[in-house]
């Protein structure tokens, strides 16, 4: 019952916060936040697929990568602030991070594999494209 109110709270917030974004053309990392959490906490709870959460909450995950550079920046920052160690919260981000920067392409097993090999792909390159800048500049 708790979950579910929880939930009902997050779509309620992710509603009216969409309807300013429409206006701002921006997303805040709030929104960011409050959007993978709503997909963390609302897929099948017997699942340990990943992709299972996603599919349950394929619009939310779209309106993510429809924001690529804000919803980039707020995962990649958060994958290193947490070394990403945030379990599935974790993966989900990973998973973002790779839909929108194809310039870093990695068949990766876990967020934290995602994130030790971009940090290798980051220092072993020149090629390197607005996102692994960004991302890179939080590494120093």
């Amino acid at each position: 019952m708790k979950k579910n109110i929880l939930l009902l709270i997050i779509m309620i917030l992710i509603t009216v916060t969409g309807c300013n974004n429409i206006k701002n053309n921006a997303i805040s990392n709030k929104d960011i936040e409050d959007k993978i959490n709503v997909i963390v906490i609302s897929g099948r709870l017997e699942s340990s697929n990943p992709y299972d959460y996603i599919n349950e909450n394929k619009d939310i995950y779209n309106e993510l990568l429809n924001s690529p550079k804000e919803t980039f920046a707020y995962a990649i920052t958060d994958l290193i602030n947490t070394n990403a160690s945030d379990g599935l919260k974790s993966y989900i981000e990973a998973l973002l991070c790779s839909e929108i920067n194809t310039n870093f392409i990695y068949n990766f097993e876990s967020a934290s594999d995602y994130l030790n090999n971009y940090k290798i792909y980051l220092n072993s390159t020149d090629k390197l494209n607005e996102y692994d800048k960004y991302a890179k500049s939080l590494l120093k």
